[in-house]
């Protein structure tokens, strides 16, 4: 019979009467003959149960992948060791933020004694400079932003980028600018009785590409099939960093590598996300693991997390930047989760996980 942890036999024992029938006690060998037949008549019982719950368990605890979904990696890829950080001049920074809410300074705070320097509009913060790390942010004032007067070009404004000055040092990795979403108002001119009144509002209520029309004044005399014109107010974009080897694009992930930028009126930036390190190959390879292999340890890691099932839906390769040492390869492979939950609603948490390429 199959061992049961959790069940005790002189506990099982002791649960039983040990009587014959007329109700006479019975010998000690005689209770644990019939007590041995009756305990296993309970195991007996109890085991296709436990088969329920375990069998229930099991169906519910998987994760599902399609080894198709797994690149397929047939040479060895090169590693990246990272660089000292790459400062934004305070020069330019200090234009930048000024352009938006007037003459600033980074100062540190008082009693602070990090290396972060900040940038005020009165006691708000508008911006910060890790004078460690490199980290750089800059936060646009979203109410005085003007609508632009036509498109906004995002490369264009990136040829300003860093005051002038290569913001972006050489190295081993390529890049390439891409257009984000952007933030989308109205812009109506309409003429009040002896002026040139213009209303205007951007739509920054919490959501991209809406119209926001304020409340008219009583003198504007609008049709009811007016349009209010529509005008970008701000223009998002990001700076993709990519890897090339052996014919092959490898985009860069990870925390690292990060360069965003808002555009406002007159391809000015008006908003930054920064932080970035020159990344040069080392002369380390790493070589793939097989599918195989990869398989059991994505279904090992993320069965942890799989108790009502989880389905892989999509794997690529990308070059991880944590931000520290290193730029290097990995799975980043994307999955649902909670899909045999009994209450699934058929939207299902998403989960995103990163596995080295080899094991190097």
């Amino acid at each position: 019979m199959a061992w049961i942890p959790w069940l005790n036999q002189e506990m099982v024992l002791s649960a039983f009467v040990s009587m014959d029938s007329s109700g006479a006690a019975l010998s000690f060998s005689q209770a644990r003959k019939r007590e041995g037949s009756d305990i296993l008549a309970l195991a007996l019982t109890i085991l296709p149960l436990l088969g329920v719950l375990f069998s229930a368990a099991a169906a519910n605890a998987w994760v599902d992948i399609d080894p198709g979904l797994i690149p397929d990696l047939d040479e060895p890829l090169p590693l990246y060791s990272l660089g000292a950080p790459t400062f934004i001049s305070d020069q330019w920074l200090e234009s930048l933020v000024g352009g938006s809410f007037g003459p600033a300074r980074f100062t540190k705070r008082d009693n602070d004694h990090d290396n972060i320097v900040y940038a005020y509009n009165g006691s708000d913060v508008v911006g910060f400079v890790d004078k460690e790390t490199g980290e750089t942010r800059v936060f646009p004032d979203y109410a005085y932003l003007e609508p632009a007067d036509g498109p906004i070009d995002l490369v264009e404004a990136l040829k300003g980028f860093g005051g002038g000055q290569t913001a972006i040092p050489p190295d081993d990795t390529k890049f390439e600018p891409v257009q984000g979403a952007s933030l989308v108002g109205s812009n109506v001119k309409q003429g009040v009785e002896g002026s040139g009144a213009h209303e205007g509002a951007g739509a920054h209520g919490g959501s991209l590409g809406g119209t926001d029309v304020t409340r008219p004044s009583p003198n504007v005399t609008r049709s009811w099939n007016d349009h209010a014109a529509e005008a970008t107010y701000l223009a998002t974009g990001y700076i993709q960093r990519y890897v090339e080897c052996k014919g092959r694009k490898f985009p860069v992930c990870g925390p690292g590598s990060r360069a965003s930028i808002g555009v406002g009126a007159g391809n000015r930036v008006v908003w930054l996300d920064w932080f970035w390190k020159p990344a040069k190959k080392n002369g380390k390879w790493i070589k793939p693991i097989n599918k195989h292999r990869l398989i059991k340890l994505i279904k090992k890691i993320l069965g942890d997390k799989a108790k009502y099932g989880i389905k892989v839906y999509a794997i690529d390769t990308c070059y991880f930047d944590s931000g520290n040492q290193y730029l290097q390869s990995v799975y980043r492979v994307f999955a649902d989760t909670n899909v045999n939950h009994p209450n699934n609603t058929g939207v299902a948490p998403k989960l995103l996980r990163y596995f080295p390429v080899g094991d190097d």
